[in-house]
């Protein structure tokens, strides 16, 4: 997404600001809410007796918030305890559920009231909770959207697929990520940028224990994890394979766990976010842009993912209006309508992956009907291969291959480069060749850590006009093998660094994979 040519310099400044706030100075909290009704009705919290709105809250509850409020103001940590421990008790291949007691719920939900009170009051962003119809009000303040009292166990229960993070830890993630522009739509702008270049979908199912391996939390997804990022396990599902696999990211439960994320990201700067369902999936919806996602996975699907800057698209293309919403996800609308905004700007702008395919089709001979291009669509019940005819995607596939060198039926060459190494710091460098030996400049190789715990630079990286692309690995701080994982499209065989490092290059759409060990950054 183009960077605004105006942002909130720094959100730090903002609360600098809010806590430098004498006491004098420093809004009434309960004065305020008697001023604006609307709020203090939409500001709900359920227990055992039932759910009462604000002017009904007892004595102690509304001492709770104006001293939550008052930290808030003065700049001091909330002091959460993050993960908050979890009631149940789980087996292993128990569906993955979180309740919390009253004693963390309840601190919890009123940290995030607290902090959007004390953005509202102190004035620190350009849009204002007065704008908001009273639904978009309970979606920030109803304790319901947040919590649900869970009866059986005496406790709160996340309503959304993750656990909220303490408010300080998501200022300090807005912030350093300068995230917060000067208005809503281009500040959830921002926040997708950041899941399309750093999410990745969290692997098999949601039990207990696969929950652990990823985020190292039996329950639902701490969203504080998902912000710091985790070294994720995965243990082979076949029959027989025990073999554990090692990737470290920021993780996802998927289209719930995004909802969860973006939902809870962004109530602190005021902006409501609603989940909607389709088709048993989640998709998040921006009421007060009017905007929503065809599917919550959308983010970081494979097209959509960081592909290195500039990014494959301008983020804000990942929006669906209203009426598109109500055209796709009507009572009886395909379930290939759920990523359908994908799929569209796929034929678009012709992802490189959509070139592999159609250079497959040609390969073998695929009419348009029966071509792996058509089927990658996903779209059979909503485009003709003749509206795709007519769109001129076959001919624009043919352009863009004939700007790319052709169709790599020798296969193109990924070769492994001189790179520096350290202790701490790898260069990983490799050049994708043609079949002539030419250089293949925009030519996108990936990279994904599978173990020992490093970070790289890049999850992807585009060749230069030398077909080189660069990336660095930063080692795990544990002893042992560190693990990338490399793709580029069209290489048939794949290279090899490995030192105390082994790297495993994997092709898209293939069943090669190799590992050889050998000198890091030096040509075997």
């Amino acid at each position: 997404m183009p960077k605004p040519m105006f942002r909130f310099f720094s959100f730090l400044v903002m609360f600098l600001s809010i806590s430098s706030m004498t006491t004098a100075q420093a809004v009434s909290l309960n004065a305020w809410l008697t001023d604006h009704p609307r709020v203090s009705q939409s500001l709900r919290w359920e227990d055992r007796n039932g759910t009462k709105a604000y002017p009904d809250w007892s004595a102690t509850q509304k001492e709770d918030l104006h001293q939550t409020y008052q930290i808030v103001l003065n700049g001091q940590s909330l002091e959460l305890m993050d993960p908050p421990p979890n009631m149940v008790s789980l087996s292993d291949n128990e569906y993955a559920l979180t309740v919390l007691s009253k004693e963390h719920a309840w601190p919890l939900f009123l940290a995030y009231v607290a902090y959007s009170f004390a953005v509202e009051t102190g004035e620190r962003v350009p849009w204002s909770l007065g704008m908001y119809s009273q639904e978009e009000l309970l979606e920030l303040f109803d304790g319901s959207k947040m919590f649900r009292y869970n009866s059986n166990f005496g406790g709160y229960e996340p309503t959304h697929k993750g656990i909220p993070a303490p408010p300080d830890s998501i200022f300090e993630f807005l912030s350093s990520n300068n995230i917060v522009a000067q208005d809503r739509l281009h500040t959830i702008g921002n926040l997708l940028d950041w899941c399309r270049s750093n999410m990745i979908h969290f692997l098999a199912g949601f039990t207990a224990k696969n929950v652990e391996n990823h985020w190292q939390y039996r329950g639902l997804t701490p969203i504080s994890r998902v912000i710091s990022g985790t070294m994720g396990v995965w243990v082979g599902t076949k029959k027989g394979d025990n073999s554990r696999h090692f990737i470290t990211g920021h993780f996802t439960a998927g289209c719930w766990g995004t909802t969860a994320f973006l939902r809870s990201v962004l109530r602190i700067v005021n902006i409501p976010v609603k989940e909607v369902t389709a088709h048993g999936h989640s998709l998040p919806y921006f009421m007060s842009e009017g905007k929503y996602l065809s599917h919550g996975d959308d983010p970081y699907s494979r097209f959509s993912r960081n592909m290195n800057a500039p990014h494959p698209f301008p983020v804000e293309e990942l929006f669906i209006d209203q009426a598109t919403y109500d055209a796709w996800f009507a009572p009886g609308a395909p379930p290939s309508n759920l990523d359908r905004r994908i799929f569209e700007l796929g034929i678009k702008y012709l992802p490189l992956y959509l070139l592999q395919y159609y250079c497959q089709d040609i390969q073998v001979g695929n009419s348009h009907t029966n071509s792996r291009v058509y089927t990658w669509t996903g779209l059979p019940s909503n485009y003709s291969v003749a509206e795709l005819e007519a769109m001129n995607l076959w001919n624009r596939l043919d352009a863009k291959i004939e700007s790319l060198g052709g169709c790599p039926a020798v296969a193109y060459t990924l070769l492994k480069k001189s790179g520096t190494v350290t202790v701490s710091d790898n260069l990983l460098v490799v050049e994708v060749r043609g079949s002539e030996g030419q250089p293949i400049k925009g030519n996108t190789v990936r990279f994904i850590v599978t173990e020992g715990g490093g970070t790289l630079s890049f999850d992807s990286v585009m060749t230069d006009a030398n077909g080189r692309a660069e990336n660095r690995l930063t080692l795990g701080p544990n002893p042992g093998t560190n693990r990338v994982q490399a793709s580029a499209y069209g290489a048939e065989q794949p290279v090899i660094f490995s030192d105390v490092l082994e790297v495993t290059v994997d092709i898209p759409d293939t069943n090669l994979r190799a590992a050889v060990k050998t000198a890091l950054g030096k040509t075997p």
